[in-house]
C-alpha cells in the first residue's frame, strides 16, 4: 500500500542558509555540472549552502535540510546509525548502508541508497518526500529541482520545531523530543479563514501556553487569536480574542503574592475578561477588563498583579493601568510620555504608544520600557518608572536607603536576609540568613562589600541596557534594604544595577573569583544509575528554593511512545531552604495529579522536582525490578 499524506513545506530562505554551491564531482559519481542545481519549493527559489546533486538520476539533498523543507523533525541514532523523521502520523526511518527504509513500521524500498558528501549524510529526495505526500520533479532545461507540497499541516520555520497544526480540522500535533512521534494534544475550535502563524516556548510543560493567530480579511487587519492552555501533553482549555487593526501580545503567566508567598498562575483572555488558572489547569479567578477599566472594547493584557492589571484597550492601543487599590484608571502615556512622543502615542493608536511592562519593583513602582518611533531606531529602549499613588503612604514609611560604607558595616548572617544571583533567566541558588549553612558565603558576600567601602573607585563604565535582564547579585537586608553588584569587563565589579557615568567600581581579581564562585545552579544527584525498581535510590541536591521548610516533591515522566507514564508523583519529601538528602525504594507504581496509581514503565525517562524557579528535568533510564531467583 503506498503511504499518502500531505505536508507543509517551509520556505524561510534564512534557515536554509546563503548562496548554492557547486555540485559535488565525487558526490555524482560523474563530471561536475556545468551549473549548479537550483531548488526551487512553492514555485520559489531556495538559496541553500550545500547544492543538491543528481547521480543516476537520483536527486540527492543534505537529509536535515530536506527534512526540514518537508515540515519533519529529524534525529539521529548514532550506535545504529538511524535517522528518524517524525511527522503526524508518519515515522520514517532510514539506517546508512540499508537499501530500505521504514514507513510506519513497514518496509519500503529506497530509490537510491544515502550517501555520505562531506561529512553529511545526503538522502534520496524522491523517496522522503514521497514518503510524507510531497511531489517531486527535475527540469533539465532550466536545471532545476521542484518540490511542491500542500498547506494541511502549519509549522514554524525553526529546526525541528516540534509543533503541527492542521489547518482543515484544526487537530494539533506535539511531540515531547527529537526522538518521539507526533502526538494528537487536541483541536483548535476554530474555522481559519487566513494566515496562519503558531507562537508557543517549546517545551509543553504543564502550564504552556500555545497561541494560534489567524490573520485575515481583505486589508488582512483582522485577528483571531487562540490561546491554548496545556496539561498533561493535551489542550485542557482554550479562548478566542477577535481583533482589528493591530496585533499585540497577551501575558500568559503572573505570579501573584498571598498569604502562603507567591503562587504561580497561567492566563488566558478572550478580549472582554482574563481567566487565571492553577498548576492543575482549573479556573482560579476571572476579571471582566471591560468593566474595570470602564468602557466596552477588546484589551490585550499586559500583567496581573496582585491589586492591579495593566490593559492595552483595542481602540486606542494606549497602555493603560487598572488599580485595584484605589479604583482608579491611568492612561500610563500621559504620566510618562510628553511632547512630540506624547503626541505621536495618540496621532498612530494603531503603532500603539511603544510602551510594555518591564518589572514590578514593589512598594507600587512600575516600570516599563519605552521605544519611541520618533529615532528611527528599532529596540532602542529607554526605562520608565511610574510610582502608583496608591502606594504614596507605604513609600513613605520605606527606610532610606544606606550608603555602601554603612551596608558594609551591618553586613553579616544576622543582618542579611538573602542574597540572590542569576544571569538573565538563568536563577543560581540563593544564600539565606536564616540558613546555617549559608554563613561563610554570606561572609564571603560582606567580604566584598567590604572592599567596595574600602577600595572602590569612582569610574564611568557601559551603562546596561535598560531592556537588559540583571546579570549579577542582589542583596536584601533584614532591615530592608538592598544593594545589587554585577561583573563588569577587566576584573572589575560594579555596584548598583545600571553602570554609567561616576559608578562605584571595585578592581579586584579575587572578590571577582569569589562572586562568580557562588554562581551555583539547582541540582540533583541521582544514583546509582540506572535505578531499578525496588532498590534504594539516593537523591541529594538543592530545588533553588530558599524558604526554611518546604514539601520535596519528586516526579517521573517516561519517554517511551504513548506512555500513561506522565508527571507520575514517585516520593514526597522535605526540604530545608531548598535542600534534600533523602534515600527511598524506587517504587513500582507512581501517582497521577488525580490521585490515581500508574504502574511505572521501565525505559529512559525523567525526573522533575517543584521549584520556585522552574522545574528541570533529569534524565535517568529505569530498570524493571530483579527476579526474586
Amino acid at each position: 500500500m503506498p503511504f499518502r499524506f500531505r505536508s507543509r513545506l517551509l520556505l524561510t530562505a534564512s534557515l536554509l542558509g546563503f548562496a548554492l554551491l557547486p555540485s559535488p564531482a565525487d558526490a555524482a559519481g560523474s563530471a561536475p555540472d556545468p551549473a549548479p542545481i537550483k531548488l526551487i519549493v512553492n514555485e520559489q527559489i531556495v538559496k541553500t549552502n550545500t547544492a543538491p546533486f543528481l547521480d543516476n538520476g537520483t536527486a540527492y539533498l543534505p537529509l536535515r535540510l530536506s527534512g526540514e523543507l518537508l515540515g519533519c523533525l529529524v534525529s539521529w541514532d548514532s550506535p545504529s546509525k538511524t535517522f528518524t523523521l517524525q511527522y503526524p502520523k508518519r515515522t520514517v526511518k532510514m539506517t546508512y548502508g540499508a537499501a530500505a527504509a521504514t514507513v510506519n513500521g513497514q518496509s519500503v524500498p529506497l530509490s537510491g541508497p544515502l550517501r555520505m558528501v562531506d561529512s553529511q549524510i545526503y538522502v534520496p529526495l524522491r523517496f522522503l518526500s514521497e514518503a510524507v505526500g510531497s511531489k517531486i520533479w527535475w527540469d533539465a532545461p532550466s536545471r532545476s529541482l521542484h518540490l511542491k507540497g500542500n498547506d494541511e499541516y502549519i509549522k514554524r520555520s525553526i529546526p525541528n520545531d516540534r509543533m503541527w497544526l492542521s489547518r482543515d480540522s484544526g487537530d494539533l500535533y506535539l511531540s515531547k523530543d527529537e526522538s518521539s512521534p507526533a502526538a494528537l494534544a487536541g483541536r483548535v475550535e476554530a474555522d481559519f479563514q487566513g494566515t496562519v502563524s503558531l507562537e508557543g516556548n517549546g517545551f509543553f510543560l504543564n502550564g504552556s501556553v500555545i497561541t494560534v493567530v489567524d490573520r485575515y480579511g481583505a486589508d488582512r487587519s483582522r485577528y483571531d487569536v487562540y490561546s491554548l492552555l496545556l496539561h498533561d501533553g493535551k489542550i485542557a482549555v482554550q479562548t478566542k480574542a477577535g481583533y482589528v487593526g493591530f496585533m499585540d501580545h497577551n501575558a500568559s503567566f503572573t505570579q501573584i503574592e498571598g498569604p502562603d508567598g507567591l503562587t504561580s498562575y497561567t492566563i488566558l483572555t478572550d478580549g472582554r475578561t482574563a481567566a487565571l488558572y492553577d498548576e492543575k489547569a482549573l479556573p482560579a479567578k476571572t476579571y471582566d477588563m471591560a468593566e474595570l477599566a470602564g468602557k466596552e472594547d477588546r484589551y490585550f493584557l499586559h500583567g496581573i498583579g496582585q491589586d492591579y492589571m495593566i490593559v492595552r484597550p483595542m481602540s486606542t492601543g494606549l497602555l493603560t493601568l487598572i488599580d485595584f487599590k484605589d479604583h482608579t484608571v491611568t492612561v500610563l502615556a500621559d504620566k510618562l510620555l510628553s511632547g512630540k512622543d506624547l503626541e505621536d502615542a495618540y496621532r498612530i493608536p494603531s503603532n500603539g504608544d511603544g510602551l510594555v511592562v518591564a518589572a514590578d519593583m514593589g512598594a507600587g513602582q512600575l516600570d516599563f520600557f519605552y521605544d519611541s518611533s520618533l529615532d528611527g531606531k528599532d529596540g532602542n529602549y529607554e526605562r520608565l518608572t511610574y510610582l502608583r499613588p496608591s502606594y504614596e503612604k507605604e513609600r513613605q514609611s520605606l527606610p532610606k536607603p544606606r550608603t555602601v560604607d554603612e551596608l558594609a558595616a551591618d553586613c553579616s548572617s544576622k543582618t542579611v536576609k538573602s542574597v540572590s544571583m542569576q544571569d538573565a533567566d538563568t536563577v543560581y541558588i540563593s544564600l539565606n540568613g536564616a540558613n546555617p549553612n549559608d554563613k561563610a558565603s554570606i561572609a564571603t558576600v560582606c567580604g566584598i562589600l567590604k572592599k567596595f567601602a574600602a577600595k572602590g573607585v569612582r569610574e564611568t563604565v557601559a551603562k546596561v541596557p535598560d531592556d537588559q535582564f540583571f546579570h549579577g547579585m542582589t542583596i536584601s537586608f533584614n532591615q530592608g534594604d538592598g544593594t545589587s553588584l554585577y561583573a563588569a569587563s577587566g576584573s572589575k565589579l560594579v555596584y548598583g544595577a545600571t553602570g554609567g557615568k561616576d559608578s562605584l567600581v571595585l578592581n579586584d581579581s579575587a572578590a571577582v573569583k569569589d562572586f562568580n564562585a557562588l554562581k551555583v545552579l539547582p541540582f540533583m544527584d541521582i544514583s546509582p544509575h540506572p535505578i531499578v525498581i525496588g532498590q534504594t535510590v539516593h537523591l541529594k541536591g538543592n530545588n533553588g528554593g530558599d524558604e526554611p521548610s518546604g514539601d520535596l516533591i519528586v516526579c517521573w515522566t517516561s519517554l517511551a511512545v504513548k506512555s500513561t507514564n506522565v508527571n507520575l508523583t514517585i516520593f514526597k519529601g522535605k526540604l530545608a531552604f531548598g535542600s534534600f538528602d533523602v534515600r527511598f525504594a524506587m517504587p513500582a507504581y507512581g501517582t497521577k495529579p488525580d490521585g490515581t496509581k500508574v504502574k511505572l514503565e521501565p525505559g529512559k525517562g525523567y525526573f522533575t522536582m517543584k521549584a520556585e524557579n522552574g522545574s528541570r528535568p533529569y534524565l535517568v533510564e529505569l530498570l524493571p525490578p530483579k527476579s526474586s531467583s
